[in-house]
């Protein structure tokens, strides 16, 4: 097996944000070394975010997930944070990006799923990213009912119309991307969080649950769902709350 080049710095546990740069590696048989830190209280009650401690402390990043890259482009090592940033990075880097102005393109629309991911979270924490879901139930469950009426729908319209122009299965027509491989990831994390909301909206958006299904199956991401290497939904973005996904 060849010598890994990258780190993943992202908490353990849960797929998270570091999900989809997992999904890339993976999808490219690219080696890739993980560091699953697990932040800590101290006696003082300052919090102890263990390996990443350094790049939070010294400015170099904000928050995982980060990636190291020991061949960066100019032959030095280059540290990456922010998700849309290291998605776009190993898209050129690993061949899935598309060419020219279709880089663009895909980063939009990734950019967008990413959105979508976004307000997929807030459903269950509208008020308060520091406090339990049980302190902001009556303000998630307004936020789910208008996610589940109005926004989600609204982005898998778009991306319905997006795959129904396309020249072939995938966002940009014949060639397979990282976008792609978001979509798969976001489909998935909402079929967990709201799987009647999905069942109703698989009907009339085919193009994206075909395109979720083409990924799903591919032969890599097939083994990688199955291994250890991946963690299963359960409290971190996508979280499944049957009260916020009755009608």
């Amino acid at each position: 097996m060849a010598e890994s080049r990258l780190t993943l710095y992202y908490w353990g546990g849960q797929p998270g944000r570091g999900e989809p740069i997992r999904l890339i590696l993976e999808e490219t048989g690219t080696p890739y070394d993980q560091v699953l830190p697990v932040p800590s209280v101290g006696k003082d009650g300052s919090l102890d975010f263990g390996a990443v401690t350094s790049f939070l402390e010294d400015g170099t990043t904000f928050a995982v997930p980060i990636l190291v890259d020991k061949d960066g482009p100019d032959g030095h090592p280059i540290t990456l944070s922010q998700l849309p940033n290291i998605m776009l990075y190993l898209g050129k880097k690993l061949g899935l990006a598309g060419h020219g102005a279709e880089e663009y393109r895909a980063n939009q629309l990734f950019l967008t799923l990413c959105d979508l991911q976004v307000e997929a979270h807030d459903t269950h924490h509208p008020l308060n990213v520091m406090k339990y879901y049980e302190e902001q139930k009556e303000a998630a469950y307004e936020k789910a009912m208008q996610f589940r009426q109005t926004r989600a729908p609204k982005f898998l319209k778009f991306f319905e119309k997006v795959l129904s122009t396309s020249s072939g299965p995938y966002f940009l027509g014949e060639q397979f991307t990282y976008p792609d491989l978001m979509l798969f990831h976001v489909v998935d994390g909402l079929i967990f969080a709201f799987p009647k909301l999905m069942e109703k909206q698989r009907p009339s958006h085919p193009e994206v649950f075909m395109l979720y299904d083409l990924v799903r199956v591919r032969s890599r991401i097939v083994k990688y769902m199955k291994s250890d290497r991946r963690a299963p939904f359960g409290q971190g973005l996508y979280r499944h709350y049957p009260e916020l996904d009755d009608e």
